[in-house]
């Protein structure tokens, strides 16, 4: 009996080494980032790599790597997990192995997913050291906690897609977009954090070439952002970010939309007292009952959704 309560009770501080080298692992993603920002800012930097450019990025990482290693190892040492070690080079090559597997199938994985990835490496070193339980409960508790970040990995938005929501949500501007028939939502873009564009494609027309293309003919380019305060019927419709446009007159359809016409385009002005709409379209497809349209379609729209949108 004695010898069976010593067992489980050996089994019961190995599972806690278990958890505690899950919990250095966990951490490491963020030891990392840390010791890559010393680096960065305390001039050590400059004596790994002097010359400061793209290249510096893999001995920059090394370094850092190095680092975080080491440091786990101390960690490891002190919660008295036993071989340090063999549990911090089992969980740093699982790290980078699963972690390699998984981008090769999913370009941008999301960074706040890498203590899961780490957790666990660091996690199934410990099981493979432990003595008291049996192979098979070890290899199912591994094989679990080694798949849970790819998982999270495939049902996560992908790091640039959290990446465009950010940039979304910091815009000052509600995000508006019109859902006009016989168009579909294009490319979308930010300005700092003024507002936002955005293009509508005609339905059945080839998406662009490349996302960065020039307004094609049939489609429709349309800004917005906030309200002036203190909104005034413009004196001209010209180009106000072009220092050297010439004034254009403008052509008010209403008390809250105006009209120009110049070199074979139709820049229509409207708001609705909370944002400022900037639409550009040719002049042969103009017309200001689409414009009208365009406006009272105009709907506000998730970060979420408008970021896949963003190239």
């Amino acid at each position: 009996m004695d010898l069976i309560v010593s067992r489980l009770e050996l089994g019961r501080v190995e599972w806690i080494k278990v958890a505690a080298a899950g919990l250095v692992g966990a951490l490491s993603p963020l030891v990392l980032v840390g010791v890559a920002s010393i680096e960065g800012v305390s001039g050590f930097g400059a004596l790994i790599c002097p010359s400061g450019g793209l290249e510096c990025v893999i001995p920059f990482g090394a370094v850092a790597l190095a680092v975080t290693e080491a440091l786990a190892w101390v960690a490891l040492v002190l919660m008295r997990v036993r071989p340090a070690w063999a549990v911090a080079l089992t969980g740093s090559g699982l790290t980078l192995a699963i972690g390699w597997v998984t981008m090769q199938l999913i370009f941008a994985p999301a960074f706040r997913l890498a203590p899961l990835l780490t957790g666990a490496g660091f996690a199934v070193g410990a099981l493979l050291t432990m003595r008291t339980t049996d192979l098979l409960p070890r290899a199912v508790v591994a094989a679990t906690m080694l798949a849970v970040y790819p998982v999270a990995v495939v049902t996560t938005p992908q790091q640039t897609e959290l990446d465009h929501r950010d940039e979304l949500e910091r815009v000052h501007v509600p995000l508006v977009v019109a859902d006009v028939p016989g168009y579909r939502l294009g490319r979308v873009s930010t300005y700092g954090m003024s507002g936002m564009t955005y293009r509508l494609l005609p339905d059945g027309s080839p998406d662009p070439a490349t996302p960065y293309e020039r307004r094609r003919p049939g489609e429709i380019e349309v800004s917005v952002t906030t309200m002036p305060a203190r909104f005034t019927l413009p004196a001209d419709c010209g180009d106000a970010a072009s220092a050297s446009s010439a004034a254009q007159p403008c052509q008010a359809l209403d008390a809250r939309t105006w009209r120009r016409q110049t070199d074979g385009e139709v820049t229509y002005i409207a708001h609705d007292d909370t944002i400022l709409i900037t639409a550009t379209m040719d002049a042969d497809d103009s017309s200001d009952a689409l414009v009208r349209q365009l406006v009272a379609t105009g709907r506000p729209r998730s970060a979420s959704d408008l970021a896949q949108h963003i190239p």
